[in-house]
C-alpha cells in the first residue's frame, strides 16, 4: 500500500522515488516518521521539505530554531508529555494552544494535550531536528532555566514575535472556520 505523503513528495519533485524508498526503509526500521527519516538522511533541504509537508497537511509551519518561547507558554505542557509526543507549545490564543510537532495528524498527542493541558491544540509543523533541540532547550535542562523570559540578544525579537503572532492568527482563523 502506497503512502500518500510519499506519493506527494515524489510528485512534487522534492525527492526521487529511490530516495523516498530509502527514507521509508529507515522509517520502518527505526519506527520513526517518513519526515524524520528524510531529515536524518538529508535527502532534501529542511526548509523545502517543511514547506512541502506543511502544504500537504494544510497546516502552518514554524522554525523552532528562530523562536524564543516564553516560560509561561512552555509550562502549559508538562515535560513528560512534551517528550513522549515530541511537541513544543509555542503560543496560546484564547482556549487554543499552538503546538509545534513533526506529525500534525498525531491524534494521540493532540488528545493527550487537550486532556492534560485543558486547551484545544492547534498543530503547526516543525522539523524533527528543531523539535529535538527545543525539547532539550526547554525541558532537558528545566531546572537550570531561569523562569524569566530570556531573549538571545542576537535574535531579532520583532521577527520571532511576528512569527508567533502569525501562527496564532492562523490558528484563530482555523478555529473560526471549523466552528462554522
Amino acid at each position: 500500500m502506497s503512502n500518500p505523503l510519499r506519493t506527494y513528495l515524489v510528485s512534487s519533485g522534492l525527492v526521487s522515488e529511490s530516495d523516498c524508498a530509502k527514507a521509508e526503509h529507515k522509517a520502518d526500521k527505526e519506527k520513526i516518521t517518513l519526515q524524520h527519516a528524510l531529515e536524518a538522511l538529508q535527502l532534501a533541504p529542511e526548509e523545502q521539505l517543511l514547506d512541502t509537508i506543511a502544504k500537504y497537511y494544510r497546516v502552518p509551519k514554524t522554525n523552532l530554531g528562530e523562536m524564543d518561547v516564553p516560560r509561561s507558554i512552555i509550562d502549559l505542557i508538562p515535560k513528560d508529555l512534551a517528550q513522549k509526543h515530541r511537541v513544543i507549545p509555542i503560543d496560546r490564543a484564547g482556549n487554543n494552544i499552538i503546538v509545534a510537532m513533526g506529525d500534525p495528524r498525531n491524534l494521540d498527542a493532540i488528545n493527550a494535550i487537550r486532556f492534560s493541558a485543558g486547551f484545544f491544540p492547534k498543530p503547526v509543523l516543525s522539523s524533527e531536528l528543531r523539535l529535538t533541540e527545543a525539547i532539550e532547550k526547554y525541558y532537558g535542562k528545566i531546572l537550570d532555566i531561569d523562569p524569566v523570559d530570556q531573549a538571545d540578544p542576537s535574535q531579532p525579537r520583532k521577527q520571532v514575535k511576528q512569527e508567533r503572532h502569525d501562527i496564532a492568527a492562523s490558528a484563530r482563523m482555523t478555529a473560526r472556520s471549523s466552528s462554522s
